[in-house]
């Protein structure tokens, strides 16, 4: 009995010593973390704060003017610190383009006062995707103190949902606000067919590398730690079903489903991540990853 409750509580150690191993593997190969909620900072002049590129080069002043104003940021890190270890930032971005806006000693940004306002909303939903305006004079977007009325045809993309109400922009201008009016009854989801075949295609092939890489270090790892501890644990791997309408990862063997949420945590951002802008559903659960395949 003795011996058995020492083997016992070795195993112990040794899955407890797996899952901390695992959040470690997966914390160093994290994407950006894009969840489903995610806060927003609306800024009225951006052209006035010092900005950087997604290679932290400050930007000139006419890539600056290039910004529209009242555009939305998706605030992503607070306070991040540039490659020369001395510049604090706000990690932000926009349009799908990663940007740093410097920060003073006194923690707000740089050139703050001539920034106009800036609303900032916690917990937004996040959107992203495109409608069509399908009825004309019935919908408005307002931008600061301007008010444009939304026609037939145009292409919206909703950047995010707060307290009922949708921040978008108006593609070929360029222009942000908030809609007023009924949305949903005025305007249609946009997906070009051809280009989202194409999309789909590249996204699925994209999905099951990321998949494979998972499963991949899953492998390595454990090859490890059964040749350190002696053991011949089987590795738990992400199993893939896919029909036309979805496609569902399973992770096997099932004992594993509720050991590992931590590293699926990791593994959904990472999807997300890649999905962001499709017209792709995730959901999740202990063990299980659901895509959901765009309609046609």
């Amino acid at each position: 009995m003795g011996r058995k409750k020492g083997r016992l509580n070795t195993n112990i150690v040794n899955l407890n010593l797996i899952i901390l191993l695992i959040i470690f593997s997966f914390l160093s190969y994290g994407q950006e973390a894009l969840s489903q909620l995610s806060d927003y900072w609306i800024i009225e002049n951006p052209s006035a704060l010092v900005i950087y590129n997604n290679y932290q080069q400050r930007l000139t002043e006419t890539d600056k003017n290039q910004i529209p104003k009242f555009s939305a940021w998706r605030i992503i890190e607070q306070d991040y610190t540039l490659s020369d270890q001395f510049t604090h930032t706000v990690k932000a971005e926009l349009n799908q383009r990663i940007y740093f806006i410097q920060l003073s000693e006194e923690a707000t940004l740089v050139n703050n006062a001539s920034a106009g306002k800036i609303e900032k909303y916690k917990n937004a939903h996040v959107q992203g995707d495109t409608v069509r305006i399908v009825d004309s004079n019935e919908l408005l977007l307002q931008s600061g103190n301007k008010e444009i009325d939304l026609t037939e045809g145009m292409l919206i993309q909703r950047l995010f949902f707060y307290n009922h109400k949708t921040y978008a922009r108006i593609i070929t201008l360029d222009i942000s606000g908030w809609i007023v009016g009924d949305g949903p009854t005025h305007w249609a989801r946009y997906v070009p067919l051809n280009l989202n075949q194409k999309r789909e295609k590249q996204l699925v092939i994209k999905i099951d590398q990321i998949i494979k890489s998972y499963n991949t270090r899953l492998d390595n790892l454990f090859t490890y730690l059964n040749k350190r501890y002696n053991e011949s644990r089987t590795s738990p791997q992400w199993r893939s079903e896919q029909t036309s309408t979805y496609i569902r990862f399973t992770l096997v063997p099932r004992e594993y489903e509720n050991q590992f949420s931590a590293s699926q945590t990791y593994l959904i951002r990472e999807l997300n991540d890649l999905l962001y802008g499709s017209t792709y559903q995730l959901s999740a659960s202990n063990g299980q990853i659901l895509i959901t395949m765009p309609s046609r």
